[in-house]
């Protein structure tokens, strides 16, 4: 999963910055990059959008999803939602 997300480049997508991880407890961690605005849930509940902005929103989330959809091998995002 790690060398997949360090292979993504699209401006939709929450760039990847690393991977941690603790042998001791036996976690790992993802580090992405920092989104000002929060995730989706945060940033449509900060201001009121109308309805061409929260329609631009969901065509980037779909072109997002085409851009994985389109790597070789495809992509299954798998767990798309508004607060992750």
């Amino acid at each position: 999963e790690v060398e997949m997300m360090a292979g993504l480049s699209h401006k939709n997508i929450v760039r990847f910055l690393g991977f941690i991880e603790d042998l001791e407890k036996r976690e790992a961690c993802i580090v992405m990059s920092w989104e000002p605005n929060g995730n989706v849930s945060e940033f449509l509940a900060a201001r009121r959008s109308e309805t061409p902005e929260r329609i631009s929103l969901i065509q980037d989330t779909f072109e997002g999803l085409q851009y994985l959809h389109t790597r070789q091998p495809p992509i299954c995002h798998g767990d798309l939602k508004s607060v992750g």
